[in-house]
Order: structure tokens, then C-alpha cells, then sequence
């Protein structure tokens, strides 16, 4: 792991788990994981080049993803499970289409609601409201650059939750 990756992690443990971000110095580490995040967000932009909007676009992007991890909206299907047993017409569906596997009713899936993550995605209306952006503009040019955006973050909390991990069992 790199060096600006290992700050992010230690950043986001710090700020978002031990919800160091008060106040004074502390709210210094929250807008420094802001920009560690958003360094990981332009090197990833860069190469697909993304017009951006105007200045402090993706910061703001980078703001709302770290909400939503931060502040998850369980899915309300499979409590946050990520499984959810299909109904007979949840495996209809499945069915259809479908040579290879045969779904039956009673059978344990991915939630079918959250698409398997146990979180319920924050809307389009909700998400370019808070980016002060037409819905429809933003469901049309930015709704999959946010989902991208919201796997840095998440991978972000992952790989920081690992790292700790490794850190308390040795």
C-alpha cells in the first residue's frame, strides 16, 4: 500500500469511526481525507475526461459519497443482509431468460432490492438536488461517474477496516 493510501486509511478510521471531526484541529482531518479522496477521484477522472460543472464539483461528489458510507440507508428488504428469500414471482423473473440456473421460491438470492450491497442507493432527485443540478442532467451524465466516485469511498472503508483488522490480530 502506498503512502497517500495508507493517510487515506488512517484518515478515515480516525474521522469517520472514531468520529474525530469536530471542531478545531480535528475538522482539519476531515477535509484532509476530502482531499486525499478527491486526489483518488481526479486520477481516476482524468484519463475519461469528465467536464466538470464548476470548481468544487467532484469535492462536493467526494462530500455526499462519504455521507452515504458514512450514514448507510439500510436496505429495507434484507435489513442490510445483502441475501433476501425470493418469492414465487421474484424467481419468475429470475427464471426468465434463464437456461443454466433454475430459481425457485424460498431460495436465498441476492436482495433483489439493494442488488446484493444492503444499502438503499440515495436517489437521483436527492443526490442533484444536493449538487444543485438538474435531475434529469444529472441521471443522464453524472448518476454513473457518482456510483464510481461512491466505489472509491467504499473502498476507501474497506480497505481501512482491513488494515485495522491486520493491525489488532497480530
Amino acid at each position: 500500500i502506498g503512502k497517500l493510501a495508507m493517510e487515506r486509511h488512517r484518515l478515515w478510521l480516525r474521522v469517520i469511526y472514531c468520529k474525530q471531526d469536530g471542531p478545531g484541529i480535528t475538522k482539519i482531518w476531515r477535509e484532509e481525507l476530502e482531499r486525499l479522496l478527491l486526489m483518488a477521484v481526479v486520477d481516476m477522472a482524468a484519463p475519461e475526461r469528465w467536464q466538470i460543472e464548476r470548481p468544487h464539483f467532484l469535492r462536493e461528489m467526494v462530500k455526499i459519497a462519504m455521507d452515504e458510507v458514512e450514514y448507510p440507508s439500510i436496505c429495507k428488504r434484507c435489513n442490510g443482509q445483502k441475501t433476501s428469500i425470493l418469492t414465487q414471482n421474484e424467481a419468475d423473473s429470475k427464471n426468465q431468460g434463464q437456461n443454466n440456473v433454475i430459481w425457485l421460491a424460498g431460495q436465498s438470492s441476492d436482495c433483489p432490492v439493494c442488488g446484493g450491497n444492503g444499502h438503499k442507493h440515495r436517489g437521483n432527485r436527492y443526490l442533484a438536488f444536493k449538487l444543485g443540478i438538474g435531475e434529469t442532467w444529472f441521471r443522464t451524465n453524472w448518476r454513473d461517474r457518482y456510483n464510481s466516485i461512491l466505489e472509491v469511498v467504499r473502498g476507501c472503508d474497506g480497505s481501512a477496516k482491513s488494515y485495522l483488522a491486520k493491525r489488532l490480530s497480530s
